[in-house]
């Protein structure tokens, strides 16, 4: 199965529900978090790819940023877990919200394109149909304005090989599977290519200096202040 087909193809079929849907206007916004809504970016990619070292260094230099912490339960990564899709969509929708109520912009570290990224590889490996569910369960909570889309997202792109050398002491598990570490740098590629919203997306060559994709970032963050 070539992945960036099965995407696009899963991507297109939900095209007029997203275009038939706006985003939540303000005042709805207001209403539900009981403060002005503020933009949050969305930092995606291979573990190991530099994302939380990026994250770090950033929020602590900075009073205006803040983070947010994933609040996935690791169940959801794992193929050897029954989904519970109730979780699944609070987890996501609860990441975006509490993003929205950060102090200033609020940066997600590992959210919804690593959940699609790896079940659309468990869908290629176990023959499953995951990543498509998961991609209706997102857009129905856009549509009714329980899931915000970030401003931007940031994929930070590592060859496998560099992935698996970086975390050479990590805990061996299914993110450590060259195979599905493969398969899912093609999806962020794919992702980069026709992202599920309008997010600004912003593609990252994580196997250069780390000092080089912080001034990057601090361009894409200060391009959301503005906007």
């Amino acid at each position: 199965m070539d992945i960036r087909n099965y995407w696009h193809e899963i991507r297109e079929s939900f095209a007029l529900t997203l275009k038939s849907t706006s985003r939540m206007s303000s005042s709805t916004a207001c209403t539900i978090f009981n403060k002005p809504i503020r933009p949050y970016i969305l930092f995606e990619g291979l573990p190991g790819a530099g994302k939380t070292t990026c994250v770090t260094r950033i929020v602590e230099s900075h009073e205006d940023i803040s983070s947010v912490d994933d609040v996935c339960n690791p169940c959801l990564y794992s193929a050897h877990y029954e989904i519970d899709w109730a979780w699944v969509l609070m987890a996501e929708c609860m990441k975006s919200q509490l993003a929205q109520r950060a102090s200033g912009i609020g940066l997600v570290e590992r959210g919804y394109v690593s959940l699609l990224a790896f079940h659309m590889a468990d869908d290629i490996l176990r023959g499953t149909n995951v990543c498509r569910e998961i991609a209706a369960r997102l857009v129905e909570s856009f549509k009714i304005g329980f899931f915000v889309p970030p401003a931007a997202t940031v994929i930070f792109d590592i060859e496998p090989s560099l992935s698996i050398k970086r975390r050479v002491n990590t805990r061996m598990h299914e993110w450590s599977d060259p195979k599905r570490l493969s398969l899912m740098q093609r999806f962020f590629r794919s992702y980069a290519e026709a992202p599920l919203f309008e997010d600004d997306i912003r593609f990252i060559d994580a196997g250069i200096n780390t000092s080089d994709n912080l001034v990057t970032v601090m361009d894409i963050i200060d391009a959301a202040k503005r906007n």
